[in-house]
């Protein structure tokens, strides 16, 4: 319960800071790495990757949380995933809980990678808040969602 009311405080801290400014923004990442230090666990992402040979495209699982702190580690996962094969992506977004503008531009930023080879990212099992996000920026039109 309190792991739940910390992220509730972060994200409430969060959308207050885009109104107040970069101070605001700094003070978020203080307390985000004081709860880490503490061994509150904020703000994490996982992420398992595979490619499906019968298929002939990439299967991406993403749990948690994508924002500031963890979007490079998805831009990571992407680089290495599209140098090595460039396929399809398809996302299985059944246990992504949130993603900001930064996680975003990284999933933008990969597609735009990819349809350089006629390629698209599919993103699947969208939990409802990431589904009113694509659909309020526009990008459930650029993307193909599943399910």
């Amino acid at each position: 319960m309190k792991e739940t009311t910390d992220k509730l405080f972060i994200y409430n801290h969060w959308s207050k800071s885009q109104k107040f400014g970069i101070m605001e923004k700094r003070n978020i990442r203080s307390i985000c790495l004081i709860k880490r230090k503490r061994g509150i666990n904020t703000m994490s992402l996982q992420i398992r990757k595979d490619f499906d040979n019968k298929n002939n495209h990439w299967l991406v699982e993403l749990e948690g949380e994508i924002d500031v702190y963890t979007a490079g580690q998805l831009k990571e996962v992407f680089k290495f995933i599209i140098g090595e094969k460039k396929e399809d992506i398809k996302i299985d977004a059944d246990k992504l809980e949130y993603i900001d503008s930064t996680g975003l531009g990284i999933l933008i930023g990969a597609l735009k990678r990819l349809k350089q080879e006629d390629k698209d990212i599919i993103i699947s099992n969208i939990r409802p808040n990431v589904g009113k996000l694509l659909k309020i920026t526009g990008l459930d039109k650029v993307f193909i969602i599943e399910g």
